[in-house]
């Protein structure tokens, strides 16, 4: 399915470390996983180095910029790790200025991964209007936009007024883990189910709201929840951190859930993306519990078959006592099926490949009123 390298032309995927200070454990995740899945499909990988919140970036890290993006023929790079428009600092004008440049008449790609704008109004967070015009020049600077739905392409449009031949959606978020989970799962009662995520409890205090079963319980993983201790629930367990491998292995051995929740400010910005959280679920076999209002959720949920939609927290325990164990296989079978392209790193690489077809580099070609 996926494109050989093409012939004589210099592929290199642009990223900083993911190291660098600022990036949660799920943006470590996807710079980790697309540069492995780049290199699978013959990118040359370039490492700019650590990106730094104060005052710039090491001066090495433009200059490795400038000396191998010159040299490539077709670029790729993630979106908003390459060039974050919500930071506050003076160095994003200038350097979304340079990859305008530097973009010039190359074959580009910019796979988004979030829409950090939208976020920061979801979390109430003040957004500039250079904020805005940043991201209108980084968008506009790559021939191809690597985008999750329909959804998030038109709030681009609707932002910024690119034309729908500039976009491909890639649909969901791949997520490189190296545990294969087995086909067949023993179902003990009581059920586990898992929620894996960052757990400050100014963001979760939901959790004291789930309710009681004697036919399962719920495990915590993730950091910063020694609170959840303190709920004194013998049903509800803070499990400290575990790396993707550990916690994927895990949750597809010993549990049988995996349960999404976000603050409801949220709702709104979620039509535009699924997320690592889902992706992760999927890898380890679980079938989602999630709130019927996430739509873009939804809709996968509905194309994939992967798990069952909750009005309430209160619905939970009804679910899951009357849903037979021929009826969990199948829904996990699902669940394994979806999890091991997510693994694999299929979405990213179908539409790379689908961006790099002839037809789309030929309409780059008139694009740019140039030959390349």
């Amino acid at each position: 399915m996926y494109y050989q390298k093409i012939k004589n032309k210099e592929m290199l995927y642009f990223t900083p470390s993911s190291s660098s200070l600022g990036f949660s454990f799920a943006s470590k995740q996807t710079i980790e996983d697309v540069i492995n899945f780049s290199s699978e499909i013959g990118f040359g990988i370039v490492v700019l180095g650590k990106k730094v919140k104060i005052p710039i970036n090491p001066i090495n890290y433009y200059l490795k910029m400038i000396k191998y993006w010159k040299k490539a023929d077709i670029v790729l790079a993630t979106y908003p790790y390459i060039c974050r428009p919500t930071k506050d600092n003076f160095l994003r004008i200038w350097e979304s200025n340079l990859i305008e440049k530097l973009n010039g008449n190359k074959f580009s790609i910019l796979y988004i991964a979030d829409l950090p704008i939208e976020q920061s109004i979801s979390s109430r967070k003040v957004v500039d209007h250079k904020a805005y015009e940043i991201e209108e020049r980084i968008f506009k600077s790559f021939y191809s936009l690597l985008v999750f739905n329909e959804n998030m392409k038109k709030e681009i449009q609707n932002n910024y007024g690119i034309d729908d031949e500039r976009f491909v959606e890639f649909e969901i978020l791949d997520y490189g883990v190296d545990f294969v989970p087995l086909p067949i799962k023993q179902i003990k009662r009581s059920y586990k189910i898992i929620y894996a995520g960052a757990l400050a409890k100014n963001r979760c205090s939901w959790i004291k709201d789930l309710p009681h079963s004697d036919n399962f319980v719920y495990e915590f993983f993730g950091k910063n929840g020694e609170w959840i201790n303190g709920l004194n629930r013998k049903d509800i367990g803070y499990k400290g951190f575990l790396p993707p491998d550990k916690l994927s292995k895990y949750a597809s051995t010993d549990c049988h859930f995996g349960i999404i929740v976000y603050d409801p400010a949220f709702i709104e910005y979620l039509k535009y993306v699924s997320t690592s959280k889902f992706s992760a679920y999927m890898v380890a076999g679980l079938p989602i519990l999630y709130s019927s209002k996430y739509s873009y959720l939804s809709h996968l949920v509905n194309e994939y078959k992967v798990g069952l939609p909750i009005s309430s927290f209160d619905e939970i325990p009804k679910i899951i006592d009357n849903l037979t164990e021929q009826e969990y296989n199948k829904i996990r079978n699902n669940c394994l099926k979806l999890g091991e392209k997510i693994r694999q790193g299929y979405f990213f690489k179908k539409a790379v490949s689908t961006d790099l077809g002839s037809e789309r580099r030929d309409n780059m070609k008139f694009y740019l009123g140039e030959k390349v």
